[in-house]
């Protein structure tokens, strides 16, 4: 996961992704949105990945919330771009939701934004580099 905090983040869809396969089946409806003082959750669903990496993503994501505290929005964004072992898109698509309910189970505003599109962005970055303005979370596997 990629976490910025925006003074302002705005998306448009472009244009449908062609990849990974499987993709245009699970399609959102094409789409654009605007988003004021707000977490940007730009983040990669992995092949492997369980409700082990769910629980520790939901987790950094409501740490940064609260140290952030001047906002309860977040803005997931699907990122396949952070990894080269995705997951298949309704194994991400079904992640995504459960991310997604479980943070608005703690009470903070969420949205995710569409899934399937190549986007344009239009962002800017809060405070000016406050510590957490900027900040990278990965979940590795251990090997035992």
């Amino acid at each position: 996961m990629i976490l910025w905090h925006l003074d302002f983040l705005r998306y448009k869809d472009e244009r449908v992704s062609t990849r990974p396969f499987g993709i245009r089946e699970v399609l959102s409806k094409k789409n654009k949105g605007s988003f004021e003082n707000a977490l940007m959750v730009l983040t990669c669903v992995e092949r492997d990945d369980d409700s082990k990496e769910i629980k520790e993503a939901v987790e950094e994501i409501r740490k940064t919330i609260q140290t952030i505290k001047s906002t309860r929005k977040i803005v997931i964004v699907p990122f396949v771009h952070l990894s080269e072992s995705i997951a298949d898109p309704k194994k991400a698509i079904m992640v995504l939701q459960i991310v997604r309910s479980e943070l608005i189970s703690f009470n903070l505003d969420v949205d995710t934004i569409s899934f399937g599109y190549h986007k344009g962005f239009e962002l800017h970055f809060r405070g000016y580099g406050h510590p957490l303005a900027v900040a990278f979370r990965s979940f590795p596997r251990k090997r035992t």
